[in-house]
C-alpha cells in the first residue's frame, strides 16, 4: 500500500527557475518526501525536457522527475512572489515568464501520465490557477484534491 499523498504549498521568493527549484527541492528533502539525487536529476531534466506551459492567460510549469527520485507521492504548489524563466514544453527556445510551478511527486511510473492529465484539466477550469496562486493552503488542498489523489492510482 503506497503512502498517503502529501500536498505541499510552498511561498517562495527566489530570483531564478535554478533558485526556485533549489528551494522546492530543499524543503521537500527536510520533510524526506524526496530522496538526495531529487534536485540534480529535476535540473537535469528541465534541461532536456522543458516543463513550461502557456495556457494564454497563464503560464506555469510542472517540474517532474522520475520516480525513484520521490520517497513519497504527492504535489507541490509553489507560488513565487515574482515571475521566473521556465523553458516552455512545446518550444524551448521560447522562455515563459512563471510564478506559480506544480510539482507531481510520484513513486510508480503508472501514476504520473494520469496525474499530469488530472493536473492539465484543473487548470484549464476557470479560477483555479487564481485559486492556487493566492487562496490559503486549505482552499488550495480542495481545488487539487483530484489531482493529489492521482499520484497512487
Amino acid at each position: 500500500m503506497p503512502d498517503q499523498p502529501v500536498l505541499t504549498v510552498i511561498d517562495a521568493h527566489e530570483s531564478s527557475r535554478e533558485s526556485l527549484m533549489a528551494h522546492v527541492a530543499g524543503e521537500l528533502r527536510a520533510k524526506a518526501l524526496v530522496g538526495e539525487s531529487f534536485l540534480p536529476a529535476l535540473l537535469d531534466r528541465e534541461t532536456t525536457f522543458p516543463t513550461g506551459v502557456d495556457f494564454g492567460r497563464f503560464r506555469i510549469a510542472i517540474p517532474h522527475i522520475d520516480p525513484e527520485h520521490v520517497r513519497t507521492p504527492g504535489l507541490v504548489v509553489c507560488r513565487n512572489d515574482r515571475a521566473v524563466g521556465f523553458q516552455a514544453m512545446d518550444d524551448p527556445a521560447r522562455t515563459l515568464d512563471v510564478r506559480l510551478t506544480v510539482w507531481p511527486l510520484v513513486t510508480d511510473a503508472e501514476n504520473q501520465v494520469g496525474l499530469l492529465a488530472t493536473m492539465l484539466g484543473l487548470l484549464q477550469q476557470d479560477g483555479t490557477y487564481q485559486t492556487l496562486l493566492t487562496a490559503s493552503p486549505e482552499e488550495v488542498a480542495e481545488v487539487i484534491a483530484p489531482a493529489l489523489a492521482a499520484t497512487t492510482r
